[in-house]
């Protein structure tokens, strides 16, 4: 069934809601320098405002993705800050994780406004905007972004799996630990401490349909997208 612009735009609010008022990110929707649609500096996301309600509603998700990802990683703030030039095959590699974990973080974001409906969208756009990225930065040809698209390209497991983390056998977490820094790694993304002490602490925590560690009142997908 073909998704109307209505419940793009009826998403794109729900979940702007959540991510301002749960995680404390503001969204400003405002003229975006051309070429691009959107951007972030890891304390807030901007979206352009002369976009189909389908492609606000990726762009708006996606960088939430990102913001988590530059949040917890120093390595994946370097990755969205690198200029890509003769790319190797390595590099190529991390950009797509990169890419394709942030979709992960977007899944999430849906599950927890409670849109479930758009699992298979988002996967399929998700897929499309790796592909029209690595064939960019391999040839440096600009192809039309649908040209990638396939309704069959990925499927929602798929979208979970290639990038789930796993349990690294260091134990439970301490959630009052990860809760007292949510407010710090959101508002203060670049002076916050201890990034990468607090990626490992948490690597385990999956966004899949384990549920077993869960915290009070949060799911631990829902504790790694506050931060």
């Amino acid at each position: 069934m073909t998704t109307t612009d209505e419940r793009f735009r009826e998403v794109f609010n729900r979940v702007e809601r959540l991510i301002e008022e749960r995680y404390g990110l503001p969204v400003v929707i405002t003229d975006v320098t051309d070429p691009f649609t959107g951007d972030l500096d890891g304390s807030q996301i901007l979206v352009d405002y002369d976009l189909e309600a389908e492609e606000a509603l990726f762009i708006l998700v996606h960088l939430f993705g990102h913001t988590v990802q530059w949040n917890v990683s120093a390595r994946d703030r370097e990755l969205g800050l690198l200029e890509v030039k003769n790319a190797t095959e390595e590099l190529l590699s991390q950009l797509a994780r990169y890419e394709q974990e942030a979709a992960r973080y977007s899944l999430q974001l849906f599950h927890d406004a409670d849109v479930h409906d758009l699992d298979q969208w988002l996967a399929n756009f998700a897929a499309c905007d790796v592909a029209y990225l690595i064939h960019f930065y391999r040839t440096g040809e600009k192809r039309p972004f649908r040209s990638f698209w396939s309704d069959t390209s990925a499927s929602r497991s798929e979208l979970m799996s290639c990038v789930t983390l796993t349990c690294t056998g260091q134990g439970k977490p301490d959630w009052s630990f990860v809760t007292s820094l949510v407010a710090r790694l959101i508002q203060h993304p670049m002076t916050a401490p201890s990034f990468e002490a607090v990626g490992r602490h948490l690597t385990f925590l999956a966004i899949c349909e384990d549920r077993g560690s869960s915290s009070p009142g949060l799911s631990p997908a829902t504790v790694i997208c506050c931060r």
